[in-house]
């Protein structure tokens, strides 16, 4: 099976858990500058999905970062 292939059969089988995701996310009000909820929703499934947490930073000029 080539790469194209296995991408292909692991987007066709996660497909309705990310129709259901895309749903649950589009049903948190979420207006402009007001994104709270939606943003926590976000965090709390990717820490589910078990993604680590970091805290990004960019210095005065925007032209530095760092990671934590």
């Amino acid at each position: 099976m080539t790469l194209t292939e296995k991408i292909a059969a692991y987007a066709e089988n996660v497909r309705e858990e990310v129709v259901q995701l895309l749903r649950d996310m589009c049903r948190i009000p979420a207006p402009s500058n007001h994104e709270e909820k939606r943003a926590a929703f976000c965090k709390e499934w990717l820490e589910k999905q078990g993604a680590k947490k970091f805290v990004f930073y960019f210095s005065k000029d925007l032209k530095t970062q760092e990671y934590i």
